[in-house]
């Protein structure tokens, strides 16, 4: 089970559940022994993406957090270069928008999996992908605006090395673009993630 991390990170204490969320679920979970807190899909769609963000920095506090973005939360209709499409996610506008929202977080590092371009004819997952990055860097560089010269320049190769390759020569990256490695701490008190 590919998400089988949100299952033994938290059991190794690698991950506090009491200060992680998940938004966007749609899958079947079992909810008695699952600590984290869930947005699930159809919630998310109901909430404004203030309120989403308001929840999210209420659960992670400032504690350092680490954000992983699982492609496939978007709806089918904006992501569907993925290999677990489930209909009834987010719109790229609301993901966008959430993560815009998170300037206040502690964040540590972030991912962003499950981007298969070979299933897109059309490369919107790949765009969506790279957009979603991109986002994140700038939350980063706010964060590090005294590093910005070396961190975009840096950040901005790997993007751009990730979108030329998944859009120009439906290269499969299914393998997270990880920037966690920049990270000074060794065990991450809190986590989000945005998946199905």
């Amino acid at each position: 089970d590919h998400g089988c991390m949100f299952y033994h990170a938290p059991k190794e204490g690698l991950i506090d559940p009491s200060h992680s969320i998940q938004i966007g679920i749609r899958t079947d979970y079992e909810k008695e022994s699952h600590e984290f807190q869930v947005i699930d899909g159809a919630a998310a769609n109901d909430l404004s993406s203030a309120s989403i963000v308001e929840s999210i920095q209420k659960r992670v506090g400032d504690l350092p957090v680490y954000l992983t973005f699982d492609i496939d939360c978007l709806d089918p209709a904006f992501a569907p270069g993925t290999g677990t499409p489930v209909v009834g996610g987010l719109t790229t506008d609301k993901a966008l928008k959430i993560i815009r929202g998170l300037t206040e977080l502690n964040i540590i590092g972030f991912d962003l999996v499950e981007v298969s371009p070979q299933y897109d004819h059309a490369e919107i997952t790949a765009l969506a992908g790279a957009t979603i990055i991109l986002e994140y860097l700038y939350l980063l560089g706010n964060k590090r605006k005294n590093d910005l010269r070396m961190f975009f320049g840096i950040a901005s190769t790997v993007v751009m090395h990730a979108l030329t390759q998944t859009m120009h020569t439906k290269y499969h990256f299914s393998r997270s673009i990880h920037f966690y490695r920049f990270c000074p701490i060794n065990k991450i008190e809190s986590s989000f993630s945005i998946s199905s």
